[in-house]
């Protein structure tokens, strides 16, 4: 993806969107919110519990993907630190070698 900083960074996006959609929905902000009492049709559905479980796996989702992406990221720093051990390994320019082909000359 790119440099470790920026990985870092989706993590923290990954773990503040996460925290906030699994939490929210079941608190009291969830309830005393200014659009649904402008509409009411809104807070019928703010209200059901279905939404907010809804809203709620999808904080969940989030919350695996920053997960999923701190090992990621700590694999990746693991395996860059680690000793390079690898030999070198010399490449024969062509195995098979090339016959020409005969020319039909009469």
């Amino acid at each position: 993806m790119g440099s470790p900083l920026s990985r870092w960074l989706f993590v923290a996006y990954f773990l503040e969107v996460g925290l906030v959609l699994t939490f929210v929905p079941w608190s009291t902000y969830w309830d005393r919110n200014l659009l649904s009492e402008v509409i009411p049709t809104l807070r019928v559905v703010l209200q059901n519990n279905y939404v907010r479980g809804g809203v709620s796996g999808i904080g969940l989702i989030n919350l695996i993907a920053a997960f999923d992406e701190i090992m990621t990221v700590i694999a990746n720093t693991r395996l860059n630190n680690a000793p390079n051990k690898s030999v070198a390994v010399s490449v024969l320019e062509d195995p098979v070698e090339v016959i020409e082909p005969r020319s039909n000359e009469s």
